[in-house]
Formats: structure tokens, sequence, C-alpha cells
């Protein structure tokens, strides 16, 4: 009995770990967007939020807020998909 219950709980694990992966690459995806429209480069993903040079910048500032507006949306339309 125990170890069905095993096999399921991998499963729902694996689930989650693919549903992360798909928002991970949406993040990336959306940075890489979001940094060619604003004029910002080098996005980077560092102790829980995202960075990118502003613009003529030399110091980083934190994108996190605005990028993750940006991406909501596609977030939202990527779990409706599945």
């Amino acid at each position: 009995m125990m170890g069905w219950l095993f096999i399921l709980f991998d499963i729902e694990l694996v689930k989650h770990a693919s549903l992360w992966k798909r928002i991970e690459n949406i993040y990336h995806e959306g940075a890489r967007e979001w940094c060619e429209k604003n004029g910002y480069t080098d996005p980077f993903f560092q102790d829980g939020n995202w960075w990118a040079f502003p613009p003529g910048g030399v110091i980083p500032v934190s994108i996190h807020g605005s990028l993750t507006r940006f991406v909501a949306g596609r977030i939202v339309l990527d779990l409706t998909k599945s």
C-alpha cells in the first residue's frame, strides 16, 4: 500500500516540477523581450530577483516588478492551455 502512495507522490512532484519549469521559461523569455523593448541589457536572476542593466548604465537595477507585470498574462495563458 505504501508503495502506491510514493508513486502517486512522485507523479505529483513531477507535475509541479514541470509547471515550475514552464513558468521559469516564460520568465526567461519575458526578461529578454522586456529588456529589448525597454533598452535594457543582460537580464539575470539572482537572490530571488530579476536584474538588468538600464540604458547606458553600469550597475544593474531590479526589473522584477516590471517583469512580473509583463509576463503575468503569458503565465495565465500558458496555464489555461494545459
